[in-house]
């Protein structure tokens, strides 16, 4: 009588498997020839034997380079990759010191940051394209999550309840397949751009604050605008979370999400790119530090210095305040190694 397991817990998976990494076609050949002995032996779950034998690393292709894309551009160097847009270089004058909400130092010299090409993701990894890559790679997330709250009278309402179990799976609320993943830590969006990177044999990785920031803007930068000049335009915190956060103070209007939406919900932006202001806030590679773009010859590489065990999520999301203006560059670091269920992240490449 053949065993339950079949062949597939014997020495001869081993044997196969180690014929079979040769090269793919090496591998087909002898998962052919695998398949008709294990039907032979009336092994089960035959059909499934080829991902089996072969491993979850069976038939990807080594993505050739492609040409460099031109300014505008969008393109996505594999089917799992997400979609992105080329960004031309150019300049930013650097941020005004803001303090309660008063520009300081306001007859100061206007200094300026230098933006080299590179291309940023269209929009917000989604939970299937973070499932995707957890399930190529066995990647183990995050498993500390924070949440907003509905707690009155606080700055930030956020806490952290290990009873909740919250993670990129169950971030407290609803989500479908094409809403941004959350309750990611930074070193997880650090992984998903290395698997990118391997996959595709291109430089992807997470943006700084400056590219981000120029990313967003046409002519001016650091903009404040009134929430009920963005919304329903973008899913910031508003009358469609009153249900779960009565002790907010929301804007006025309706976007019709009272958590993440989907990332292609609203209208794209000057550049094509989904929920810059608004949806989730993003990781960037910048450790925190108390002034925006500290970069060493005014370029906009990341800054890494600081206290790096924090790191910095860039813009405005379903939830973060302050809820009567919106301004693209909000800051509030985050530990590196833990999630919050308003931040997600999207991918840059180099070009």
């Amino acid at each position: 009588m053949v065993d339950k397991k079949g062949p597939t817990s014997s020495p001869a998976r081993a044997t196969i498997r180690r014929m079979g990494n040769r090269s793919i076609w090496g591998r087909t050949i002898f998962a052919l020839a695998a398949v008709v002995v294990l039907a032979t032996l009336n092994a089960p779950a035959v059909a499934q034997s080829f991902e089996d034998l072969l491993g979850p690393d069976y038939g990807q292709p080594e993505y050739p380079s492609r040409p460099a894309p031109v300014p505008g551009q969008t393109f996505r160097d594999c089917p799992a990759c997400p979609e992105m847009v080329a960004i031309q270089s150019g300049t930013m004058p650097n941020p005004p010191t803001i303090v309660g909400g008063r520009v300081i130092d306001d007859d100061a010299p206007v200094t300026y940051t230098s933006i080299g090409r590179f291309a940023l993701a269209r929009t917000e990894v989604t939970v299937q394209q973070y499932a995707t890559f957890v399930a190529a790679t066995g990647h183990r997330s995050a498993d500390q999550c924070s949440a907003w709250t509905n707690a009155v009278g606080r700055e930030i309402p956020v806490s952290y309840d290990p009873s909740l179990s919250l993670n990129w799976q169950n971030p407290g609320f609803s989500q479908g397949q094409d809403h941004p993943v959350v309750c990611v830590s930074w070193d997880d969006a650090q992984a998903y751009a290395q698997w990118l990177s391997n996959l595709t044999s291109q430089s992807y990785r997470l943006p700084t604050e400056a590219e981000v920031e120029y990313s967003s803007s046409l002519e001016t930068y650091f903009t404040i605008f009134f929430a009920e000049t963005v919304c329903p335009g973008a899913n910031i915190p508003d009358q469609s979370a009153e249900e779960y956060y009565q002790g907010w103070e929301l804007a006025g209007c309706q976007d019709g999400f009272s958590h993440t939406s989907p990332v292609h919900q609203f209208d794209p932006d000057f550049r094509s790119l989904y929920d810059i202001a608004g949806n989730v806030r993003e990781w960037t590679e910048d450790c925190w530090n108390g002034q925006m773009f500290r970069y060493p010859s005014e370029t906009a590489r990341p800054s890494l210095e600081g206290d790096c065990s924090q790191r910095m999520p860039f813009g405005v999301s379903w939830a973060y305040r302050p809820l009567m203006t919106v301004r693209t560059m909000i800051r509030f670091p985050w530990s590196s190694t833990t999630g919050l269920n308003d931040i997600g992240f999207r991918v840059a490449r180099d070009y």
